[in-house]
């Protein structure tokens, strides 16, 4: 009879939902620290991020406005630092965030740069009439 009844083995099925259940314990997260998981949608990592990366940013900026150039050495480049982890296919779900917050800063650069492009087009364009006007003048006279 013993020969007849093996013990039935529980299989447990390695699946990145389950390691970031149990293992969740083990990953010490930081402010600066983003895990990517399959349950969140990206727009939350991206507001999460650029969050972060603003406030810091701010903070880097006031400090530069009253002089205190101590604190801003001492944090440069911690402060600028944002760690995203994945596991698994929640990898392809990173690329897609890092891959918009690019465009987005990429946009925001973009709209800065706006107007002082057009600025100095009117600039020129403003400087090239009046050497019109200056030459039809010399032309009469």
């Amino acid at each position: 009879m013993n020969k007849n009844k093996k013990k039935k083995k529980k299989t447990n099925h390695v699946i990145v939902e389950n390691i970031q259940k149990e293992c969740s314990f083990v990953l010490k997260k930081e402010n600066n620290d983003i895990y990517v998981s399959n349950n969140k949608p990206i727009q939350i990592y991206n507001d999460r991020i650029i969050k972060l990366l603003n406030e810091r940013t701010h903070k880097n900026v006031e400090e530069i406005i009253e002089g205190d150039y101590k604190d801003l050495n001492k944090n440069k480049y911690i402060n600028d630092t944002v760690y995203i982890h994945a596991v698994g296919i929640n990898i392809l779900k990173a690329s897609y965030i890092i891959q918009d917050l690019f465009s987005y800063y990429h946009e925001f650069v973009k709209s800065i740069q706006e107007p002082t492009i057009s600025h100095n087009k009117n600039n020129n364009n403003n400087i090239l009439e009046k050497k019109k006007k200056k030459k039809k003048k010399k032309k009469i006279l």
